[in-house]
């Protein structure tokens, strides 16, 4: 009776009955230490057991909070390496785009210096739609990049290589970026003003009242 009883897990160590009182109890005196000690080696046998299963399960707890972290921890640095090689590839696409536009710009000079010059203003063609065209989108290109130092080499060449004539046609346009607050594009836009002046003064003295 006294094994049978001390053989069922019990919640707590101080809900263990009194071993003494119960082997009273029964009545029966024989083998009482025998029994009491057994009885009790069980009982701490089931304390340590159930102590040894609480602490697994902390272990286990805390070995999957770790996993959780560790998990967290590769997620974060999954999100970084994916940003960084977004980034990566942004750079590239913009520096193929600036060799793109460096190429526009070059071959817009290009045009512009075939059929006109400076030095013969009397004895070449009238300024066509194709070349108006070809100016706007310079002036464009140099407002809008003329902040980049990748573009800057290429914008500066064109507006100094390129015959002043041609830009004659939009002086209106050029005036109004005299004030441009990038200093890059602002002076690039004078010099060229300037140039005007030199070999069609009369194009640049009426704005200039005018305005």
């Amino acid at each position: 009776a006294i094994l049978h009883t001390f053989c069922v897990p019990f919640e707590d160590a101080s809900a263990f009955p009194d071993l003494e009182a119960l082997v009273r109890d029964q009545g029966d005196s024989r083998d009482v230490s025998l029994a009491i000690s057994l009885a009790k080696t069980i009982q701490q046998t089931l304390i340590n057991a159930k102590l040894a299963s609480e602490t697994q399960g902390k272990v286990e707890a805390d070995e999957e909070d770790d996993d959780e972290e560790e998990e967290e921890g590769r997620g974060e640095g999954g999100v970084n390496d994916l940003v960084m090689k977004l980034l990566k590839e942004r750079q590239s696409l913009v520096s193929a785009l600036h060799e793109h536009l460096k190429e526009a710009v070059e071959n817009y000079c290009i045009f512009l210096n075939l059929g006109y010059q400076d030095d013969k203003i009397n004895d070449q063609p009238s300024i066509g739609s194709a070349t108006v065209t070809a100016t706007l989108r310079l002036l464009q290109l140099l407002v809008r990049f003329g902040n980049n130092k990748e573009m800057q080499a290429s914008l500066e060449k064109a507006f100094k290589t390129s015959p002043a004539v041609v830009w004659k046609e939009i002086l209106p346009q050029l005036f109004s970026r005299l004030e441009h607050p990038d200093a890059f594009v602002a002076h690039n836009v004078s010099d060229l003003i300037r140039r005007i002046g030199q070999f069609l003064p009369h194009s640049v003295i009426y704005p200039i009242i005018v305005g």
